[in-house]
Parts: C-alpha cells; structure tokens; sequence
C-alpha cells in the first residue's frame, strides 16, 4: 500500500477519534429522492397498514427526522412512520408559512389547528392527496386536501434539503402495474390524484374490473366533499348520502352498474339540466336506452362525458373500472 494512502486512512482515524472525544456524532444522511421514489416506497407500506387499520393515540414511534421531535403518538406516528419510509435518515425542516406551490410528495402537514398531522401522498395542479392514523381511530389513504386547506396548515415539515429542485410531479397511475398508458390512463391518474377512486391494492386498479352501484355512490358523495369511511359497510356513509340527495334510491349497492345508471346518477348530481335527444341520434342503439334514462344519456353525450363502444351507447352494458375513471374525470371538469 502506498504511504500516501496509509496517511489518509490515519488521518481519517484520528478524525474519528477527535470527534468520539468530544462528544459529537458522525451523521451520514441518506441521499434525498426522487418524489416518485418517496411515494414508491410510502404506497409500499399499504398491505401492511391497509385502509381502516385500527390506528388511536395510544400508537407511539420514534422518528428519526428531528426537527424537535424524537417521536409521536396516533396521527403523528403514522406520518413520522411513512416518512422514515421514504427518507431513512434524512433530516426534516419546519417550515412555518405553508406555500402549496412548495408542497412536495413526503411533506407532513400539520392541519386541523394543531390537532392532526397528515402526509402528502401525491400533488396535484390544485390539491393533494394524503396518507394519515388516527383518522376516525383508523388508518385512511387517499383524502384529498385543496390548495387553500394546505396554505392554512399550521406547519409544514419537509425532509428535502433547502434548494433541492422539484422534479416532475408524481403520477399514481403509474405505480399501478396493470393500467397501461392507453386511453385508460388519464381518467384513472385524475381520479387517484383527487381521491376520489383508489387501487384495489398498492400496485394494482383493476381497470377492467366492474364498477358497483355502491362504488359510484361514494365516490359522487368524495366528489361533494363528505367524509364516506367509517359505517357498518364500506359504502354505508356514500349510500346514505345519495339517497338522501335524490342521487340514487340506493338498491342494490353491490350489483354492478350500468353505463345508463352511471350517466344518470352524474346527471342527478349535476342538477339534472336539459338536453335535446337529438344528441343520441348518431347511435344505431339508441331506442335501447330506457326512458327513464333518456335525457340524462343525451346529456352525458352532448358534454363529452359518454362515448360510445365501437360506435354503440350500450347503455345496458356494464361500467367498468376504467370506463368509469373517464366518464367520471370528463363530468368532474364540466363548468359549474
């Protein structure tokens, strides 16, 4: 071994030793990622802590992030324990004046005035979607928190060094590995980004899975802004509120729904406005469409939020999943 090379590893030794002596810590933070990486490796704690998981404040776990803080209990454990996740050893920063345009994938919010904590999952062009325990004493994925509820967070912490750039925005879409960048893909990543769809596990949406009755029903009670967990069944809270909003008469929530009964349940929600059925008449099947549906499915087609397969309505046929997503980003972008 050169004599150059012994003297630096001395020289590195007795470093060592000058540091241990006076009582200070070598620290070797992990490298930063990416934002897809972080939300990569927070999705993958999803099987092991999947939606309604009990989650109350008796849960405690050590943080290695700082920032004031060696630990927390319920909420703020949760998102202390996705964040070392994402981050390993990196150490996190206050910020104290909440910009959305600054938020990042991994940021941990502190919301509700000071009572609640929460971790971005995803951001996007005007909310983002979150991660949190002790979310009505359980685990909860994909609540959708708009721009002004972020900029009036108490704080923010965030684990990105000062200066790192933003990369480009995350697309949960793409940590699906079953949807494929076709047609399917736009609906379904706006649908997740908002919350208002979720994958069927942390990899997997299921696009041409049938969309229920009761799917459809919560989903339009997520887009009203109401709070769907919880309730002796998963659809309970989504049900009642379609009911109580002439959305649905609420039968038979775990039948799968038509593409006739989806359009209309859009067009409820919309107010029922007024379209000419001269609309339906480019399709050869369009005396197939029940009466009752008849003006919501010229709606739906006069706005762009239907189209037809190969050239049909089929409006007895099934939705789904993907079908779904579309219909339900084009009735979600309609002007108010």
């Amino acid at each position: 071994m050169k004599r150059v090379n012994i003297e630096r590893i001395l020289c590195l030794l007795l470093a060592l030793c000058l540091l241990a002596a006076a009582g200070v810590t070598a620290v070797f933070a992990s490298a930063a990622p990416t934002e897809a990486q972080a939300y990569q490796r927070m999705i993958a704690l999803k099987p092991s802590y999947p939606e309604g998981t009990p989650w109350t404040n008796d849960k405690y776990y050590k943080w290695k992030g700082g920032a004031g803080y060696s630990g927390g209990y319920g909420c703020a454990a949760f998102a202390f324990l996705l964040s070392d996740a994402a981050f390993g050893d990196l150490p996190a920063r206050t910020v104290t004046d909440v910009d959305f345009e600054a938020v990042r994938v991994g940021d941990i919010l502190r919301v509700n005035r000071n009572t609640h904590s929460v971790i971005v999952l995803t951001v996007g062009a005007d909310s983002v979607t979150v991660a949190e325990g002790n979310y009505n004493s359980s685990v909860h994925w994909g609540r959708a928190l708009t721009a002004a509820q972020v900029e009036q967070a108490d704080y923010l912490m965030t684990r990105y060094p000062e200066g790192d750039p933003s990369p480009a925005p995350v697309h949960p879409a793409d940590a699906m590995t079953d949807v494929k960048h076709d047609w399917t893909w736009e609906g379904i990543d706006y649908c997740m980004e908002r919350g208002l769809m979720n994958g069927v596990s942390a990899a997997a949406f299921e696009p041409d899975g049938l969309t229920t009755r009761g799917m459809l029903m919560t989903i339009l009670a997520r887009a009203a802004g109401v709070d769907t967990y919880g309730g002796p069944t998963w659809y309970h809270k989504g049900l009642v509120w379609a009911v109580a909003n002439s959305v649905s008469d609420g039968a038979h929530p775990e039948a799968s729904v038509s593409r006739e009964e989806f359009v209309t349940m859009l067009w409820r929600q919309a107010g029922r406005p007024a379209a000419g059925r001269s609309a339906l008449s480019p399709f050869p099947d369009r005396s197939s469409v029940s009466s009752w549906a008849g003006d919501a499915m010229a709606w739906a087609v006069e706005k762009g939020v239907i189209n037809g397969v190969d050239g049909r309505l089929e409006p007895q046929g099934s939705a789904t999943r993907a079908q779904a997503a579309a219909m339900l980003m084009r009735w979600h972008k309609l002007p108010v």
